[in-house]
């Protein structure tokens, strides 16, 4: 699946805010971290022609900050601040050549129908991630839509056992979604109750969470680490999937010093029993 990201050009206008582009840089830091996000991943983020002509500033246009027809802007006491938009739009935007499919819309403060933070644009991802049918699909999708997440090298092939997979696609999401968001902060404010740190995820996700010792043997999944050498790691916690007897389960791990640099949560397995 290919998303086309956009840029809201209003949500920077000056008149439309009545606010200062450098009296905002909390919204532009905001919006920056999505940009940064889909330049990890690969993706530009797109604006129109109209962008260029948009003011900032009463008197200053997006072009004149890009082009740099201004040069006293940035020697003034708000150089940073147009530095930092600049610098911005440059790496990690581009003029749109045409209009795409399955579009996001990315703006400065919040818009209507679009994300002005990291954890709107994700969920945006994650609607169009829900609809998929196909299992391969759906993986390599999938990897773009949980920043707080690492998957382990198997996960692609247990997808494909999951029997009538386009059915179970949205449950997966959202439970995919629970462990992004809160596992990390859960695990660090309850650990070392890990009794708690599983209620707590249940709690959240509404689906029975807990350990499995007597099958802790089979819980071992292979990650790349930051150094780019693979680690096994026991994913022994796992959230039940559907029902309290379903056989479709997420097996993760809280996090590893070694991943993500210790700041991703670990899914092990998405799909059978291990056993």
């Amino acid at each position: 699946m290919q998303v086309t990201n956009e840029l809201v050009s209003d949500s920077f206008q000056y008149m439309t805010r009545d606010k200062d582009i450098t009296e905002r840089m909390e919204e532009v830091i905001l919006l920056d971290q999505i940009l940064s996000f889909c330049q990890k991943i690969g993706e530009k983020v797109l604006y129109d022609d109209t962008f260029m002509e948009i003011e900032v500033s009463e008197g200053v246009c997006i072009r004149e900050l890009l082009e740099y027809s201004s040069p006293e802007l940035f020697s003034g006491e708000h150089r940073d601040e147009y530095s930092f938009l600049v610098e911005m739009i440059h790496k990690k935007c581009m003029l749109k050549a045409e209009d795409g499919d399955n579009r996001i819309f990315c703006s400065c403060g919040e818009h209507s129908g679009a994300a002005s933070t990291l954890r709107e644009y994700v969920h945006f991802r994650q609607t169009f991630l829900e609809k998929i049918k196909k299992h391969d699909e759906f993986n390599s999708f999938m990897r773009t839509c949980f920043p707080n997440t690492t998957f382990s090298n198997e996960c692609e092939n247990e997808l494909g056992y999951i029997k009538k997979f386009a059915s179970h696609a949205k449950e997966i999401t959202r439970m995919l979604a629970v462990l992004d968001e809160n596992a990390i902060e859960v695990y660090e404010r309850c650990m070392p109750d890990s009794r708690k740190a599983l209620a707590e995820i249940q709690a959240l996700a509404k689906r029975e969470c807990s350990n499995d010792p007597d099958h802790k043997d089979t819980m071992n999944f292979e990650f790349e680490c930051d150094d780019k050498s693979v680690k096994s790691v026991e994913c022994q916690p796992h959230l039940k999937l559907i029902r309290k007897d379903s056989d479709l389960r997420i097996y993760f791990y809280w996090k590893d010093a070694n991943i993500g640099s210790g700041e991703r949560v670990l899914i092990g397995r998405i799909g059978r029993h291990t056993w």
